[in-house]
């Protein structure tokens, strides 16, 4: 029996991950193998995606870029062509499902998928709180109030159901670095993400990130590390303008920019030897039309299986 026999209710335009070794839960995966490091997850990506580069990889950087998807880079190839000509691969990767954020991000942090590590979704159901979380906050979701879940009992260290990357890393003797912005440092997503993390840098800007990584890279010239950098602003500005609005690009751009004249062309010779740099977005974006919203009203049956509508 074919896979599309067991599902013949999926639309012939949904694009589901390719766990086997194309979506982005197998990037963590691809990280070890270039490493050379043990790893409990799912495959690796295609070898042909990564084994130009394995053989002396002493650091691997993973920027990940929050709505990034394929569409906007093809949207963007003709300002984007001098990196992709620098760029040894560049290949189409699924997300995961569902492609949302704080799932996504979990799938970067264990390599494997929502089901296997238990951040199924933006908007989770609490029994024991009595209550729906929204995750990227762990807040109820009846109102603001940031790891308020934490409060309540839930331990974000405990949460994800599968050992964190670099936890599994750091037993292969390899320290991982994160960079992200200043106000999500002391997050409980953060505190579920990190584990294992031997330094969590906190940002300012985009400037200030790529400044702060090519500093700690020059002072460690010689040592083996694993650095993860997310950006959110490419996303933000997508939910509030759309993906393909000049406001995006302008960001990406901007990103871009910093990227090659603050961190790629501005290390040392010394620095830059055995370091690989990968690219990744969490999901992308596209437009969806309002005669194409699903209002669970209109499913009554749908409502009648909710513990809590």
């Amino acid at each position: 029996m074919t896979h599309k026999e067991i599902t013949p209710d999926i639309p012939d335009d949904f694009v589901q991950p390719n766990y086997d070794g194309g979506s982005i839960a197998n990037v963590p995966a691809t990280v070890a193998s270039l490493f050379d490091a043990p790893f409990n997850g799912l495959p690796p990506l295609p070898k042909p995606l990564w084994q130009p580069f394995a053989g002396n990889v002493q650091r691997v950087i993973t920027l990940i870029i929050d709505g990034f998807g394929w569409n906007l880079l093809n949207k963007e190839r003709p300002f984007l062509a001098p990196l992709l000509e620098r760029a040894t691969v560049v290949d189409r990767l699924t997300s995961i499902f569902p492609s949302t954020t704080v799932a996504a991000l979990s799938s970067l942090w264990t390599g494997v998928g929502p089901a296997q590590h238990s951040m199924v979704g933006l908007k989770l159901f609490f029994e024991e709180y009595g209550t729906i979380g929204q995750m990227l906050a762990f807040t109820p979701s009846f109102g603001r109030y940031p790891d308020a879940l934490v409060d309540a009992g839930l331990e974000p260290e405990t949460f994800l159901q599968w050992p964190g990357l670099a936890e599994q890393l750091a037993e292969a003797g390899i320290p991982t670095h994160s960079f992200k912005a200043r106000e999500f440092v002391d997050s409980a997503l953060s505190r579920m993400h990190n584990r294992g993390v031997a330094g969590d840098h906190g940002i300012l800007t985009v400037s200030h990130m790529f400044v702060q990584m090519r500093r700690l890279l020059e002072a460690r010239p010689n040592e083996s590390m694993y650095v993860s950098a997310y950006l959110p602003t490419v996303d933000l500005l997508s939910h509030g303008y759309g993906w393909d609005d000049d406001t995006v690009a302008a960001e990406l751009r901007s990103i871009i920019n910093q990227l090659q004249t603050d961190f790629m062309e501005s290390l040392s010779n010394e620095a830059r030897r055995g370091t690989v740099l990968l690219i990744v977005a969490d999901h992308g974006q596209i437009v969806t039309p309002s005669e194409d919203q699903i209002y669970i009203e209109d499913h009554t049956a749908l409502q009648q299986m909710l513990f809590m509508k």
